[in-house]
Parts: structure tokens; C-alpha cells; sequence
């Protein structure tokens, strides 16, 4: 099942919900999310948003982590940081900058600081930034 997320996250998704064991569900969930991250990010967060298995309910804020650090790693920047101000947790975006910062170094993520105004966010932020400096 794993490699059928990875290969045709679609159809996976169409199978994740009949597994019975929840630690294998939030395994594929996982390979999931990241497999339809790296093609729509926009996507990937509706089927998160818009499932009703409670395993996946409850995984959710794990999986839009997984799938915003994709987008990062990929190299879809701006996509990353405009989902992650649509999040209802504020701190996400800072997040998505720290991240930044330790993939592309300080100098990307202080260009992406302006788009984010929620102060806990910033120190987040602000921290990465920090910690890509000093590396």
C-alpha cells in the first residue's frame, strides 16, 4: 500500500480509508499526503481538510506539517508559505520560514518575513533564521 501512495496517491487515497490498523493508516496517510504534496499542494490540504476517517482527523495537523515541508523541499516556496497563512494555526507560516532557512539558508527566509504577521510566528521564524546563521 505504501508504494501504491507513492506511485498512485489517488488510488491509495480511495484505499487508506478500509485499513483497520490505525499505525498503518497513519504510515500511508503520511506517504500520502507527501506524494500529493509534491504534485498540489492545494489539493493534498482538501484531502486532509475534507476526510472523515477519524484516524486521519486526528493525524491532520501532522500531515499539513509533512505536506508543507515538502512543498518547501521541492522548491515551492511561496506556495508553502501563502497555504501555511491560510492554516488556522498562526505559528504555521513561521514554521514554513524556519524551514526555509535550513534548506535554503537565512537569506531566503528573511525575503519571506514581511508575509508573516503573527508575532509567535515571527519568533519562529526569527529562530530558524538565527540557528541557519549560525551554521
Amino acid at each position: 500500500m505504501k508504494s501504491l501512495a507513492e506511485s498512485n496517491p489517488e488510488a491509495a487515497a480511495e484505499s487508506l480509508p478500509k485499513l483497520a490498523d490505525a499505525s498503518a493508516k497513519r504510515e500511508i496517510a503520511r506517504t500520502l499526503a507527501v506524494s500529493l504534496a509534491s504534485s498540489d499542494l492545494r489539493a493534498a490540504m482538501q484531502w486532509v481538510q475534507s476526510s472523515t476517517d477519524i484516524v486521519i482527523a486526528e493525524y491532520a495537523e501532522s500531515l499539513r506539517t509533512f505536506m508543507l515541508r515538502e512543498a518547501v523541499r521541492i522548491g515551492d516556496i511561496q506556495l508553502a508559505v501563502d497555504v501555511a497563512l491560510e492554516q488556522p494555526d498562526a505559528t504555521t507560516a513561521g514554521q514554513v520560514v524556519e524551514r526555509v532557512a535550513q534548506h535554503y539558508g537565512s537569506e531566503s527566509a528573511i525575503k519571506l518575513l514581511e508575509q508573516v504577521t503573527d508575532s509567535d510566528a515571527r519568533q519562529i521564524a526569527h529562530v530558524g533564521i538565527g540557528h541557519a546563521l549560525i551554521r
